[in-house]
């Protein structure tokens, strides 16, 4: 095994389900005496106790699903087994992040969209950008931009193709960071079916992903040594493609968990939860 990885999961805070279950299970004692408080906690107001579990539960909480995950399907070369980590963390991180988002635009979506596409769980990343929401049109412009763009795609909307292209060019214009520049590029290169700039701008995504801030703002150093975005992006234009004549080659780079890429099978839960967490299986 790489020693890097080695040397990231020695410092994880859970280094197996049982004692991941173990901390969640704690987490869930102090929901439920705050959900019988009173008067119980604003932020808690008309929640239950699944959806105030997941509204208090860090993003490095769910993320450690993945940190686990991650190193015992690499170690064992079983990507399927990293593919149901991959689905139980994009699902209750989906949940979470509705509970959070206050009823905002549907653009902070993105990234769990993504988080669907790598795992293969493609309806479940339509639902999420259902033409029935309308585009985008508030939060980061990044967040604006990718999401109509995977919406247009995932959907085969020409009229939403369109708006998402014209928005995608006035992005261009302005200064951004790189990775977001090769997205938005890609993302363009695969509604034109531009197989040698959609090949390019994987590679750049790839290239730029590890140095991107954005994407390790919750700093969960798993994430370095597997690419969830490019991997996500990249099976978008796979399935996109799939009845066409365009060869996209998965990039050979330390990220890229190539058995994982050619992986097509669906998920299932990677923990079945019991006892006083058994209601958390309902999202699953």
């Amino acid at each position: 095994m790489h020693i890097d990885l080695e040397k990231t999961f020695d410092n994880v805070s859970y280094k197996d389900k049982d004692s991941l279950i173990s901390y969640y299970e704690n987490r869930k004692k102090k929901v439920y005496e705050a959900l019988n408080r009173d008067p119980r906690p604003a932020h808690l107001q008309g929640l239950n106790e699944e959806e105030a579990f997941l509204r208090i539960l860090s993003y490095s909480g769910l993320a450690n699903i993945l940190e686990i995950g991650y190193y015992f399907s690499y170690k064992a070369n079983n990507p399927n087994e990293y593919n149901d980590a991959l689905y139980t963390f994009a699902t209750l991180n989906t949940e979470r992040t509705k509970l959070l988002s206050f009823g905002g635009d549907n653009s902070i979506m993105f990234k769990n969209i993504i988080d669907y596409l790598a795992c293969n769980e493609n309806e479940k990343a339509k639902e999420l950008c259902s033409p029935l929401f309308g585009n985008s049109k508030k939060g980061h412009r990044f967040a604006i931009c990718i999401f109509n763009l995977l919406q247009s795609i995932l959907h085969s909307d020409k009229k939403l193709i369109n708006l998402a292209l014209k928005d995608a060019e006035k992005f261009l214009q302005k200064k951004n960071p790189k990775l977001q520049n090769n997205t938005i590029e890609f993302l363009i290169a695969l509604i034109d079916e531009n197989e040698v700039n959609l090949n390019k701008q994987l590679n750049n995504i790839i290239s730029n992903y590890k140095k991107s801030k954005w994407i390790h703002e919750y700093k969960t150093p798993i994430l370095k040594h597997i690419g969830n975005f490019p991997i996500g992006l990249y099976k978008l234009a796979k399935f996109s493609l799939k009845e066409k004549n365009v060869n996209l080659i998965i990039p050979n780079h330390e990220v890229i968990w190539k058995e994982f890429c050619e992986l097509e099978q669906k998920a299932k839960p990677y923990i079945v939860f019991n006892q006083n967490l058994k209601g958390i299986n309902k999202y699953l």
